[in-house]
């Protein structure tokens, strides 16, 4: 898991777009037939480090991947990229927030005088490291239907099946006796 992570960074701090097929997913640096500092130029090809060169600008994925709403942002959906955002930092807040409660609960159960105080607080500390664990899940789960959303954008694009586009949406539905509920349609 970690070569996998560590490949995806470096890919991320190239700026090489993220792709299955190609040499793109390489990088432009160590593709085949571009130029590199140790070969030179490929045939009908400026040298590298020319003023043409311009860094490649991220995708939609990797916008995504480093900041949940950034890739839904850049392709104009704005709601989406709201709720992504806002659900990640919601998360990480009560994550740190239950951390540092945990934390004060575990120190006073560390300098506890009675068996009682220290059973009490040591309960405490229990129920603060699960809330915390949980906001760690929720945003790991925001996260990655961040990053599935943004493929199903990308992987969207264009494509139709049977004469409807594939989408996915989120909308608000008012509901009998004006009950307000998230609603969330997928179309493959």
């Amino acid at each position: 898991m970690r070569p996998l992570l560590s490949v995806l960074l470096a890919a991320l701090a190239l700026g090489a777009p993220l792709s299955a097929a190609g040499d793109e997913a390489v990088g432009p640096a160590l593709s085949a037939g571009r130029s590199s500092p140790e070969r030179g130029a490929a045939p009908g090809e400026k040298p590298s480090g020319s003023p043409d060169d311009a860094p490649a600008r991220p995708s939609t994925l990797q916008k995504s991947l480093l900041i949940p709403g950034w890739g839904q942002a850049a392709e104009k959906r704005y709601l989406e990229a709201v709720l992504f955002f806002s659900a990640e930092v919601v998360c990480w807040a009560g994550f740190f927030d239950q951390n540092a409660r945990g934390n004060r609960a575990y120190d006073l159960y560390r300098a506890a005088d009675t068996t009682d105080d220290a059973v009490r607080y040591r309960r405490e500390t229990e129920r603060f490291d699960k809330r915390r664990n949980l906001f760690l899940l929720g945003a790991a789960l925001v996260w990655t239907a961040n990053l599935l959303d943004a493929w199903l954008i990308v992987s969207g694009r264009g494509e139709e099946k049977d004469g409807e586009r594939r989408s996915l949406s989120l909308r608000l539905d008012c509901g009998e006796g004006h009950k307000i509920a998230l609603a969330l349609a997928c179309r493959f």
